[in-house]
């Protein structure tokens, strides 16, 4: 009988001993107010270390993240965890560079007439930048580099200053001639220009392909022409073998200019 009395004194000792330990670990919790970024998060814990309670909630924090009180700080009266998200992205962002626009004057064109040799383009630009965010407001914008992606190229025009020279092909009609010439190919280097090959034209623009050389007095010096199976071309050029109703057409190629040969086409000066 005694032997049943003390086991049951025994079992009462430990109920009540476990009793007053969940009642200790109980008191111990408290209520955690987590404001996570614009979120509002509590959590019960009875840990008081700050790392330790946000893996309590499962809460990560990333490296650039700022927590207050600091990680490892042992959480005071005030309850409260406050957590700053940053964010940091890198954009890159295209700006033009506008082209400028530039005049060259000659006295091998009338002062009335100015001719569009190079239309240009605009450049571009390259900033690299650092955006940072801190809870998804933007809080900083940093240039990283700043490049030049593409380089403008100006716009070139050539005007006339000259007041002696006359348009003499009077017969040319202002608004669209056609003319049929006899044309012929050449290149810019010394196979075709030898001893004047110094890459450039009689009015001072460079040789290549879309320059055309003419007898002046047919088709004046700065005029626009179209010729079937070349394209555009502007009567830059003269030669001593070009004469009246002749015109040389520039190439880049030797080969090319040699295989065009002699060919009998209707021109049209457009002014």
């Amino acid at each position: 009988m005694k032997i049943k009395i003390i086991f049951l004194l025994i079992i009462c000792l430990l109920v009540l001993l476990n009793f007053s330990y969940n009642e200790k670990k109980v008191f111990n919790n408290r209520k955690i107010i987590i404001e996570d970024g614009k979120l509002i998060k509590e959590i019960i814990t009875n840990k008081t270390i700050v790392r330790e309670i946000l893996n309590d909630g499962n809460i990560l924090i990333e490296e650039d993240d700022i927590v207050y009180p600091t990680i490892n700080s042992k959480i005071g009266n005030e309850n409260k965890i406050i957590i700053c998200r940053i964010i940091k992205e890198i954009f890159t962002e295209f700006q033009p560079i506008k082209k400028e626009t530039i005049y060259y004057e000659t006295n091998k064109l009338p002062a009335s007439k100015s001719i569009v040799i190079k239309e240009g383009t605009d450049g571009l630009l390259k900033k690299i930048q650092r955006i940072t965010k801190i809870n998804n407001s933007i809080s900083k914008i940093e240039i990283i580099e700043s490049s030049v992606y593409k380089k403008p190229i100006n716009k070139i025009i050539l005007i006339g200053k000259s007041k002696n020279i006359e348009t003499v092909n009077k017969k040319i009609e202002k608004e669209k001639s056609i003319i049929k010439f006899k044309t012929t190919a050449y290149t810019p280097g010394p196979e075709s220009c030898a001893p004047y090959n110094d890459g450039f034209t009689a009015i001072g623009l460079v040789a290549g392909y879309g320059i055309a050389a003419v007898d002046p007095n047919i088709i004046p010096l700065g005029s626009k022409i179209y010729i079937p199976g070349y394209g555009y071309a502007i009567a830059a050029d003269v030669g001593a073998s070009i004469k009246k109703h002749s015109i040389d057409l520039c190439f880049y190629n030797v080969q090319i200019a040699k295989e065009y040969g002699v060919k009998y086409k209707n021109i049209f000066v457009l002014n």
